[in-house]
């Protein structure tokens, strides 16, 4: 469902003395709430047919981007997509049904930190009694799994410039 997970450190102490944590909160308390205010950029709503009938298992994405795991609407029909400010055209596409666009546009700064709410009403002139569960838009073994790791910490060239420049400005 399109969730990013990140971790967030604070200090190079992974486990920091108790009389610590006001200090680093402190620190820190402003960038983490922008931060946490992000994840309401975007667009979100539900997706229903003629007559008001939620639909569930529609995929719902940018039109032009390739996705590996496309998002689909839950059994209310709502989805959520995480975009940047800027215009986007959304595919809407039941199994069975031509693809439906409609154009959004995310604003710059969200109101009341919140996404954009576009509910989409597709033009079907009956109602849907079922829409097919098809296979899982997401591949069970990760695409990439077998591309060299990035991370800084198989890089021991890379890990001590970091933790050296980290050291220089603490």
């Amino acid at each position: 469902a399109q969730c990013f997970e990140i971790t967030l450190e604070l200090s190079c102490c992974k486990y920091p003395h108790e009389e610590k944590l006001p200090f680093f909160w402190n620190k820190n308390k402003a960038s983490l709430i922008e931060y946490i205010k992000q994840v309401h950029l975007g667009v979100k709503g539900q997706v229903f047919d003629q007559n008001g009938n939620p639909l569930p298992n529609v995929i719902v994405e940018v039109q032009d981007r390739k996705h590996i795991c496309p998002y689909r609407t839950n059994k209310f029909g709502e989805y959520y997509l995480l975009l940047l400010p800027g215009s986007y055209v959304i595919n809407v596409t039941v199994p069975g049904h031509n693809p439906y666009l409609t154009k959004v546009v995310i604003p710059e700064k969200s109101q009341n930190f919140s996404a954009l709410k576009k509910d989409i009403l597709l033009p079907f002139r009956r109602q849907l009694d079922s829409i097919p569960v098809s296979n899982p838009s997401c591949p069970k073994i990760p695409l990439y799994s077998d591309l060299p790791s990035h991370s800084a910490a198989t890089k021991p060239g890379l890990f001590f410039f970091l933790v050296t420049v980290f050291h220089m400005f603490v």
